[in-house]
């Protein structure tokens, strides 16, 4: 981000708008969240990322979002992977925890953004202690008009 004229806290207030739920539906079709992805864009395609356990749990994962027009929105990835016919794909190491997955987006309608890959740094760009934030959900926080994720500030031991 340093290239950027976003202030931190601007640069994550963009970013959470690139979080998004995952879950099932419960029997009164409300979401159930288990976990969160972020979106990035890779090579000019979307793409949903989130840790391998959440995927592995939920055969019918949904994905739930911020819509534009003030609601939230959800998309079954069943429905994503035999539409654009993708699967996830996981690390060759087993002990890595990342699944991704080419996930379209509905710019004109999801009040979602993407990470661009212009913002990946490699591993030699990355020190002790230098700080980082990530995104996640708050178990018991409501659902019930527009997602919010939390963030979380740490050093890097």
């Amino acid at each position: 981000m340093a290239q950027s004229n976003l202030t931190w806290q601007a640069a994550i207030e963009k970013i959470k708008s690139t979080v998004v739920f995952l879950g099932t539906l419960d029997e009164q079709g409300k979401p159930r969240i288990s976990g969160t992805g972020s979106i990035l864009q890779i090579q000019g395609v979307f793409h949903l990322l989130t840790a391998k356990h959440v995927v592995v749990a939920a055969p019918n994962l949904v994905v739930f979002f911020n819509r534009k027009d003030g609601a939230v929105g959800s998309r079954q990835i069943e429905d994503v992977r035999q539409k654009a016919k993708v699967d996830w794909v996981f690390h060759s190491d087993q002990s890595v925890d990342l699944a991704v997955i080419p996930f379209g987006l509905d710019i004109e309608n999801d009040d979602v953004l993407a990470i661009p890959d212009t913002l990946f740094v490699g591993l030699d760009a990355i020190r002790e202690l230098d700080e980082v934030f990530f995104m996640s959900f708050q178990p018991g926080i409501e659902t019930t008009d527009r997602l919010r994720p939390i963030y979380r500030v740490a050093r890097l031991a």
